[in-house]
């Protein structure tokens, strides 16, 4: 599945294209997640979408107007932040990323980073748990993958977003609960949920195959930092559903899928990046469907769409601008 066709795959699962093939070559007939249309008051000012990069990498974006220019003292464009360090104003820290955690410290960007798939977003900062070693699952089934120590930790760093992605997902649903969210809407959260504790558990699995070594996710007490409430709820779900859902989760889904083409993998690879990318796909309409709910709740949000979008480099705006055109009835 191209990156034309992760779009066509997300388009028909939010019922704006008749039906495309996944990356199975199974067909994908059309079926919205929510009820919900968007308002043509909101969808006259929207223009949105949001901005991350594959493998917990923060993506090139260009710059946004009225955005400040950057600084050219310490914590500059390019420069340490974090860890006592911070960036000039207009700059942002991307956090370095080392396979299981990110560090405190990183390097000063000019967008907000946003990283690949749904993260668990905590005080400004992506979390995940430490690596242990032993098993996730309780019962690892034998896998005839051969050791591939390269590959072991390509799959192991998903393993450890698609764990911390549980808990990302488990905060949304209380959150929507919380702003009065449809049933659809709750219940395919709800779904999503469970298929993040599946992707978690069959990456650990796969990793611990390739590694010949057992390895597991540690505590992630991240996952019970306090729930956001409040006037400003509804504006930053929106914003983490923008970067993380519609942009992350497709952008996790291309990458998905070119791995499942890729004939130099083992067969069970491949067969695990084919799941992974069909069902990261619906993830990411789930999150254009909620973001269309936050926005019909509220529509000034529809201007939060716009700051987003305006931050879209060209990969992800080729990705998911025609979605995002077709949701919130861009120009």
């Amino acid at each position: 599945m191209s990156t034309n066709r992760t779009t066509a795959l997300i388009l028909a699962h939010l019922g704006l294209a008749a039906a495309c093939h996944g990356a199975d070559g199974s067909a994908v007939v059309s079926a919205p997640i929510a009820s919900a249309a968007p308002s043509s008051s909101a969808a006259a000012s929207a223009s949105g979408s949001a901005s991350p990069v594959a493998s917990a990498s923060a993506s090139a974006l260009p710059t946004s107007k009225g955005k400040p220019a950057p600084a050219t003292g310490a914590g500059t464009l390019g420069k340490p932040c974090g860890a006592g360090d911070s960036c000039a104003p207009g700059l942002y820290c991307q956090r370095n990323f080392n396979g299981a955690s990110f560090s405190p410290g990183g390097t000063c960007i000019e967008h907000p980073p946003v990283y690949e798939g749904r993260p668990l977003v905590v005080d400004g900062a992506p979390r995940r748990a430490p690596a242990v070693g032993g098993p996730w699952s309780s019962a690892r089934p034998e896998l005839a993958v051969g050791v591939d120590v390269g590959l072991a930790a390509e799959i192991a760093r998903g393993a450890f977003e698609e764990h911390a992605s549980v808990a990302a997902f488990a905060r949304t649903l209380c959150e929507l609960v919380a702003l009065g969210a449809p049933e659809p809407l709750v219940h395919q959260t709800h779904a999503a949920l469970g298929d993040e504790i599946r992707h978690a558990r069959e990456a650990f699995d796969l990793a611990s195959a390739l590694g010949g070594a057992p390895i597991g996710p540690g505590p992630l007490p991240e996952a019970v930092a306090p729930l956001r409430a409040g006037p400003a709820l509804a504006r930053d779900l929106l914003v983490d559903v923008l970067r993380g859902g519609c942009v992350g989760e497709a952008l996790a889904a291309a990458r998905a899928a070119a791995r499942a083409e890729d004939p130099t993998l083992p067969a069970a690879v491949r067969a695990f990046y084919t799941k992974i990318a069909g069902d990261e796909a619906r993830h990411a309409a789930l999150a254009f469907e909620t973001a269309r709910f936050l926005v019909d709740r509220e529509p000034p949000l529809a201007e939060v769409v716009a700051e987003v979008f305006a931050e879209l480099g060209p990969d992800a705006r080729a990705l998911v601008g025609d979605v995002f055109a077709r949701v919130f009835d861009l120009g």
